[in-house]
């Protein structure tokens, strides 16, 4: 099963299509700027329970988006942006967001892997 980032750009794209709640998957990773973003933007982010995804049926194009407005802050004219602070993470969050990248990234490694094995054979030896 594919689990998807929510992103800062998740966010933007909800607010330029009038959404005002994006409904992700247990499971799923939300990222901390996208819940300060949506919190921001007067989005809400609601996990619903574990399903698995039917097959998508492609739609039309979709028309190009346009730019999302500039959050309102009290930067100057040529200063750097401000920084947001954001909060520190558990040990427990950590770890839960390294298996996930694991179960990602190690069949996405083994199969590189894999693939590369055959032209390494196929180059002359000296």
């Amino acid at each position: 099963m594919t689990k998807q980032i929510i992103t800062a750009e998740t966010v933007r794209t909800a607010l330029k299509s009038g959404q005002s709640v994006i409904t992700y998957a247990k499971g799923d990773i939300v990222t901390q700027q996208a819940r300060d973003d949506a919190r921001h933007y007067g989005i809400t982010l609601t996990a619903e329970a574990l399903v698995v995804p039917e097959p998508v049926v492609p739609a039309e194009p979709a028309a190009p988006l346009e730019a999302a407005p500039e959050p309102d802050r009290e930067d100057k004219p040529g200063q750097e942006p401000q920084h947001i602070p954001t909060p520190m993470l558990t040990a427990e969050q950590i770890a839960a967001a390294t298996r996930q990248l694991q179960d990602v990234l190690v069949p996405l490694t083994q199969a590189l892997s894999a693939s590369a094995r055959p032209a390494a054979q196929d180059a002359p030896s000296m």
